[in-house]
């Protein structure tokens, strides 16, 4: 007789790229994530061990370790949406990020993508508005939709890319250009595969973001064991390093906007930031 697997751990799909988080899985990734700096209580001596304990997670949740542990455990399925947004404050989660964990309770409906992503005049004039600072705008699979002159000039032409390069996971890991753009381009793919996990999350059955994978981790084989170190907290600093052309390293601040009729459309745009200045003195090719 074959022994079914635990509650809280989830197959692979046959691809081996696009294992689906449960409840449990996606609960205790955050706690590893987070330090007890990160909530307020103090590091004791001596402590080795990464993340939370249970027992300090369900105290700021304000339940007992035992429910909190059933459900990280997988063996309450269905806890009420006011434990949820208790334990989603106590791990420090994002508003997507609580979108999430609401979703994968058991037997929610996923939100289906779109067949066709749209967006009306009014956004694209947005993102002409904002000239000169690089602005585009991308969909749930962060499919591009449109772009201004200075996003085109800052990452890629994207109105000459064919329709699988038009997008921004596949810039961010595949196009040459952005190895020259960002300083710590490395640390930011990771961190951007990190990101559309969350994305993935919310359509795990559409076909569509698989494929882009699959694409992805042929031309940069790189980014499959991104994928599969299941990062559970990516870096949302909002300052990125950048080279421009002429040789200087420039800070940019990132905004990101969602569309208040479809959340899963992103205005994104870059500014400079002032809060420091980049000593271009210094030599970076060993950066």
């Amino acid at each position: 007789m074959t022994t079914p697997p635990p509650v809280d751990k989830v197959p692979s799909t046959p691809s081996g790229t696009a294992p689906v988080p449960t409840l449990g899985t996606f609960l205790r990734g955050r706690r590893m994530a987070l330090q007890p700096e990160d909530v307020g209580i103090a590091r004791t001596k001596g402590r080795n061990v990464s993340g939370l304990r249970r027992a300090e997670v369900a105290e700021l949740a304000d339940m007992s370790l035992a429910y909190y542990t059933f459900i990280e455990r997988g063996r309450d399925l269905r806890p009420s949406r006011a434990v949820l947004e208790s334990i989603g404050r106590a791990l420090l989660l994002t508003a997507r990020e609580r979108r999430m964990l609401r979703d994968l309770r058991s037997g929610e409906v996923r939100r289906p993508l779109l067949a066709e992503e749209e967006i009306g005049e009014e956004i694209e004039e947005l993102a002409e508005v904002l000239e000169p600072n690089p602005t585009y705008v991308m969909g749930a699979r962060w499919d591009i939709l449109t772009s201004n002159r200075s996003a085109n000039l800052l990452f890629t032409n994207w109105n000459t890319k064919p329709g699988r390069e038009r997008n921004m996971l596949w810039y961010y890991l595949c196009d040459p250009s952005a190895r020259e753009l960002y300083v710590d381009w490395e640390a930011e793919a990771a961190d951007q595969v990190a990101h559309f996990r969350e994305s993935f999350a919310e359509h795990p059955d559409d076909p569509a973001f698989s494929t882009l994978l699959e694409e992805i981790f042929e031309v940069t084989p790189q980014a499959r064991s991104w994928w599969e170190r299941h990062d559970a907290r990516p870096n949302r600093s909002g300052v990125k390093r950048v080279r421009i052309p002429d040789g200087r390293v420039v800070l940019l601040r990132q905004l990101v906007l969602e569309s208040a009729d479809n959340p899963a459309i992103q205005i994104v745009t870059y500014f400079a930031d002032m809060s420091g200045d980049e000593d271009n003195d210094t030599d970076d090719e060993d950066v």
